[in-house]
């Protein structure tokens, strides 16, 4: 009976507990004092289980009897610290002990935190108007996150003519899941900025706006953010013309021109 009552007591406890260690990659020890956040996804959103604080050794524990896909979805552990908050997904199957959760130092120094690649796909459409998705993807290779809330990290501008105010942004951090952002006024006309933790590692950040455009016409954009180069998508059927472009040619399944 003694060795059967402890067989179930650790079935149990491998079963519901979700639990790690909180660890700074900035100076490669434990981190103490973070605030860590329990999720399961669900397909109304994530829904909150709970918070702990890292131990003195890191060390975080959720007891609850929760797995991967109950919800629909993967668990989400998310650690704050120094304002940043960090993710970790679960997925089905992957084990949800002993797991280990990056944070870093904060620097408002951009550092290495550069635009791998910015796409900028071109669509004009028949009602008069061109819709304009962008695409930059973050590479930080550095052992810091690049945070300036007030500065904001990424910044971009519109044409004159774009909608402003319809322009949707989404972010996507590493180890974590997409989510909406709304970016703020720079200060000069057209130009905004976005409060967004650039981590080390690959971040990724998507703009969809619109404006009026009339074809054959001329596209203006300022890029602001440094780093990469710029590539231009073009739909089948859609012509450009410009000082400097290089033709990369056809992606296969869309046939899609890409220029750089």
């Amino acid at each position: 009976m003694r060795q059967l009552a402890l067989f179930v007591l650790a079935a149990s406890l491998a079963y519901a507990a979700v639990d790690g260690t909180v660890l700074n990659g900035t100076h490669r020890e434990p981190q103490p004092g973070a605030t860590v956040t329990l999720y399961q996804t669900t397909q109304q959103g994530p829904q909150n289980l709970g918070s702990v604080k890292s131990d003195a050794s890191g060390k975080f524990t959720f007891p609850q009897d929760v797995k991967p896909g109950q919800g629909g979805g993967p668990l989400l552990l998310q650690a704050v610290y120094g304002g940043v908050q960090y993710n970790m997904t679960i997925p089905p199957g992957r084990p949800q002990n002993g797991i280990v959760i990056p944070v870093y130092e904060s620097s408002k120094n951009q550092g290495k935190a550069l635009v791998q690649q910015h796409l900028v796909l071109l669509e004009p459409t028949p009602d008069g108007n061109m819709q304009v998705s962008e695409t930059y993807i973050y590479n930080n290779d550095s052992d810091s996150t690049w945070n300036d809330p007030d500065g904001g990290t990424m910044r971009f501008a519109l044409p004159a003519g774009a909608d402003a105010a319809k322009v949707e942004v989404n972010v996507l951090a590493p180890g974590g899941l997409p989510i909406r952002r709304a970016p703020d006024a720079a200060g000069k006309p057209n130009e905004f900025k976005l409060d967004f933790p650039i981590k080390p590692g690959e971040s990724r950040v998507d703009l969809a706006w619109s404006m009026p455009f009339k074809s054959p016409g001329d596209f203006e954009e300022k890029v602001l953010a440094k780093g990469g180069l710029t590539r231009i998508v073009l739909p089948p059927g859609v012509e450009v013309k410009a000082d400097g472009l290089k033709s990369l040619g056809q992606e296969p399944t869309t046939k899609a021109q890409i220029f750089e």
